[in-house]
């Protein structure tokens, strides 16, 4: 806990100082009072960078004002196994404020030759399941998935996709554009890494669950 540890002695003392400057009549600021103040918040934001803190972040999301209204949905999947032609797929749907308790996950096998396959079929569930249960009056969807390479081709809009990948490609950009016109607002796919928040680490327990896997 040493990087949260660094945040809260820092804005202790940050605080000390603004109260002498505000409070005490007697105190006599000086040039180096305002540069402790500077190098201090210079290292609470260098303790805020760290991947302690950034995960903490994830883990308690609802406290951001910038995620209000947001439905977040986290898709990971796995690969076929030893020559097998089977993945597996999981999503988890976490819906906004008074529309939680439209929570849900998704989990299946899928009929695939590769992970990257598996991930786009994730994507797709996830964008199809709108027209089933709506979208609960949020204001935007944001869909994460930890597979940099799908992430990276649907956030272009790419001319030339691998051979492998076309078809599964042009079907969930396809969805994409039609979910994005038909509900009105703004659906993005971001990429994050493996398991960097709880529910994406949930959506590859659903995955492995899925596939009858117990590596995790």
């Amino acid at each position: 806990m040493e990087a949260i540890e660094v945040c809260l002695k820092t804005l202790n003392s940050i605080q000390y100082y603004l109260k002498m400057l505000l409070t005490d009549t007697s105190y006599d600021p000086h040039v180096s009072t305002l540069s402790h103040i500077n190098k201090l918040s210079d290292l609470c934001s260098q303790a805020l960078e760290s991947n302690e803190v950034q995960e903490l972040a994830h883990e308690y999301e609802e406290l951001y004002p910038d995620l209000a209204g947001k439905i977040i949905i986290s898709c990971s999947a796995c690969g076929p196994q030893k020559g097998k032609r089977l993945g597996s797929l999981g999503v988890v749907f976490k819906f906004p404020g008074p529309s939680s308790h439209l929570n849900r996950q998704i989990d299946r096998v899928v009929q695939v030759s590769a992970e990257d396959l598996a991930n786009y079929d994730a994507i797709y569930e996830a964008i199809s399941s709108f027209k089933t249960f709506g979208t609960g009056g949020a204001r935007a969807i944001e869909i994460r998935t930890d597979n940099s390479l799908v992430a990276g081709q649907l956030q272009e809009d790419l001319g030339a996709v691998e051979a492998r990948l076309y078809h599964h490609y042009k079907s969930v950009q396809s969805t994409l554009i039609e979910a994005r016109r038909e509900l009105q607002i703004p659906i993005e796919i971001v990429y994050y890494p493996p398991n960097s928040t709880k529910d994406l680490r949930y959506a590859q327990e659903l995955a492995q669950d899925a596939l009858g896997l117990k590596n995790y």
